[in-house]
């Protein structure tokens, strides 16, 4: 983050004028990209949230085969994880997040 309110510290005065619709402007440049890194985390922080809420139920298994290893679905189903059970745990999850990210004001 530092390293984006450091960069071009000297005015673009080249981008004075008509762009087209491009910032020209560095300082509306950085507070972009800085808005844009705070969302990225604070998503982040969304998923890590989850992960940690889930890290003692028996579904932290699955969370992390197919999210974490990339696993498919096909082949957790295989392993004898019921497609309902999945669709229940999943559904749990994605409220989970949910709630974080209305917090974060994602949504």
């Amino acid at each position: 983050m530092r390293d984006i309110v450091d960069a071009g510290l000297t005015a673009n005065y080249s981008g004075v004028g008509g762009g087209g619709g491009n910032i020209s402007s560095p300082t509306e440049v950085k507070a972009i990209k800085l808005y844009e890194l705070d969302a990225e985390r604070s998503w982040a922080t969304v998923v890590r949230n989850t992960f940690i809420a889930f890290q003692f139920e028996p579904e932290h298994k699955v969370m992390v085969e197919l999210y974490i290893k990339g696993r498919k679905l096909k082949e957790l189903l295989c392993d004898g994880l019921w497609e309902t059970t999945f669709y229940r745990w999943r559904d749990h999850w994605l409220e989970y997040a949910y709630k974080w990210a209305k917090k974060f004001g994602l949504l």
